[in-house]
């Protein structure tokens, strides 16, 4: 039996645990390569190597799957007692990565992202901060890093962003993709507000999720000490959550494993 990819947005307030949510996608036995911009991975690295970890004691050598992490962030100086960025480099190095996913710490070659399959899963944390890198790019190519942008700037930089969604969605990627998203209320034009994943601009973030079949919602259920994180299948605010499986899952996952356990309901494995 053919199992397609799984991609979904996963999409969460800031310390919602977006990243660690992604543990239990190892503790199922699929490899991740993990693009980190949010400097968010050590919680990943923490459950999959810690002895007293649910995840280790279930399998000692789950850490094995943690199977490439890449940290990107922008090099800053400090000039008169401000930092600025020396050079936007996180987009360029962010778009060489799926074109050939060369580990920096290992040397590792993992080949282009075409190439991988549904054995494993290309982890975005986040997009929202790859937004903000691509907005410096566009920026660097036109002179105006560390300065307010135009609006230009914003135009061009959804534009590389479009190409990144397209590529990572397409049929030719075959493999399983986590893009983790931080929530932005944008105004209508009726005045009220609607939930998006953020971007950069207000063009780009209500048709991010146009992309993907499936968006998750990261929320808190319960009051007082029965407070929990919980992982929404169907929408219960204005974020547009939805899933490809309807009558397969169900409306809330638990956070430790529910990514896995959408995963394995809606592959039928």
């Amino acid at each position: 039996m053919t199992i397609a990819p799984v991609k979904v947005i996963l999409a969460a307030h800031s310390g919602f645990g977006k990243t660690g949510a992604s543990a239990s996608l190892a503790g199922m036995g699929l490899g991740l390569r993990v693009l980190d911009i949010d400097n968010g991975s050590d919680i990943l690295f923490n459950l999959l190597t810690q002895a007293d970890s649910p995840y280790v004691i279930a399998n000692a050598k789950v850490g094995e799957r943690l199977e490439s992490v890449v940290k990107l962030a922008e090099r800053r100086k400090s000039t008169g007692g401000k930092l600025s960025i020396v050079r936007a480099e996180v987009w360029s190095k962010a778009s060489a990565l799926i074109e050939k996913w060369i580990d920096p710490s290992t040397g590792k070659d993992f080949g282009s992202i075409t190439e991988w399959t549904t054995d494993h899963v290309l982890i975005v944390g986040s997009f929202t901060r790859l937004a903000e890198s691509a907005l410096r790019y566009i920026q660097g190519l036109n002179g105006r890093l560390n300065q307010h942008p135009y609006q230009s700037d914003y135009g061009d930089a959804q534009q590389l962003l479009r190409s990144f969604l397209e590529i990572i969605t397409s049929p030719d990627v075959g493999c399983n993709v986590v893009l983790e998203c931080h929530i932005e209320g944008v105004e209508q034009s009726d005045g009220t507000f609607q939930d998006f994943p953020r971007a950069v601009g207000k063009a780009l973030s209500p048709v991010i999720g146009t992309y993907f079949n499936t968006l998750l919602e990261i929320k808190k259920s319960g009051q007082g000490s029965a407070m929990k994180r919980v992982i929404r299948t169907v929408p219960t605010g204005s974020l547009g959550v939805k899933n490809t499986a309807p009558h397969k899952v169900p409306s809330e996952y638990e956070l430790h494993d529910g990514l896995a356990q959408y995963f394995q309901a809606v592959r039928g494995v």
